[in-house]
């Protein structure tokens, strides 16, 4: 289990109070961070394998202006603390987060992995379930609209649902965050999901990260995200 959080603005904005937020719960969520900004058409990554709350490389990252980004702050579930398994995963342009875990994975991982083609499987350099739907992501994306990725967000949902959970009460978390820069859209299953907006900033958080403003909670296996207008979308990932 882990936590994500992503904003898309009209402005440059520093990410002071979500940056202290999330240092704060990295006390829990121990196991590395990452951090994905988008400047025009490049995206930069940084990792890092300490805690969030004990890394000034972190704190530094919050201090600067983005006006697209995506944090995340891992407690390891599947795969080790290492840095091909550190969020966010990387390709084609995008950024792509996971808050979650993918349940008897090292049951069905293989049936999983059949689902790529060659060339998605060869890319993964990690042991993750997360790099693994990032990659069958990447191969259902048909276009790069908001609605276009939100069905691929919901494609991905339902193949794990389909692979790993059948016949079991126990069922996977598939809170997946991603972002190219100009569209932004995050998936909620199994984990809470908020969305909130101010002075021109939009916000996507696994859960409220100050209590001094509206947050609006995701509903169970709904899609949401910001378009290329910085337009908020729900979309019910059962209809996609």
């Amino acid at each position: 289990m882990c936590r994500f959080y992503g904003i898309q603005s009209d402005h440059p904005a520093r990410q002071y109070r979500a940056f202290a937020a999330l240092r704060a719960q990295s006390h829990e969520h121990k196991d590395g961070w990452g951090v994905a900004r988008f400047e025009g058409q490049q995206l930069e990554v940084a990792i890092g394998l300490e805690p969030a709350h004990v890394s000034p490389r972190f704190i530094e990252l919050g201090s600067r202006p983005s006006s697209a980004l995506l944090a995340h702050i891992r407690l390891a579930s599947v795969g080790g603390v290492c840095q091909t398994n550190a969020h966010p995963f990387v390709g084609d342009g995008w950024a792509f987060s996971h808050n979650g875990t993918v349940r008897r994975f090292a049951d069905h991982r293989a049936a999983f992995e059949g689902l790529l083609p060659d060339a998605r499987r060869a890319a993964i350099k990690g042991q993750t379930d997360s790099e693994r739907c990032f990659q069958l992501f990447l191969h259902y994306l048909e276009g790069s609209s908001l609605a276009e990725v939100a069905r691929s967000l919901s494609r991905v949902m339902k193949a794990v649902a389909n692979t790993f959970d059948q016949g079991h009460d126990e069922k996977s978390s598939t809170n997946f965050l991603v972002s190219n820069g100009v569209v932004m859209a995050a998936a909620r299953r199994g984990r809470t999901l908020f969305t909130a907006q101010v002075e021109g900033t939009r916000m996507i958080a696994s859960e409220p990260l100050w209590h001094d403003q509206l947050w609006s909670a995701v509903p169970e296996e709904f899609v949401v995200g910001f378009d290329e207008h910085s337009q908020l979308q729900r979309f019910d990932a059962a209809a996609l």
